[in-house]
């Protein structure tokens, strides 16, 4: 859904199927805004975002999912926007 209309709208959008994959773009890549899934089949995004935030601290992330809002709450102690 969000990369359909990020390119309709002429963003760049780059897509990662695990964890281990988006740390690779993310140390590659300068983006500018990351939104994460909190479900990889690897693992959490809350991991990908607690790794980002290691050596990006600016870039906005956004943290989304079919999860309860608790859930969704607790991704902002990891570095998540609100």
């Amino acid at each position: 859904m969000y990369v359909r209309y990020c390119t309709d709208e002429h963003y760049e959008v780059a897509t990662a199927e695990s964890l281990a994959d988006g740390l690779r773009l993310a140390k590659i890549n300068p983006f500018d805004l990351y939104i994460l899934d909190t479900r990889f089949p690897d693992g959490r995004g809350t991991e990908l975002c607690t790794k980002i935030r290691e050596f990006d601290r600016s870039t906005p992330i956004i943290s989304y999912s079919g999860e309860t809002p608790e859930q969704l709450c607790s991704d902002l102690k990891y570095g998540a926007q609100e």
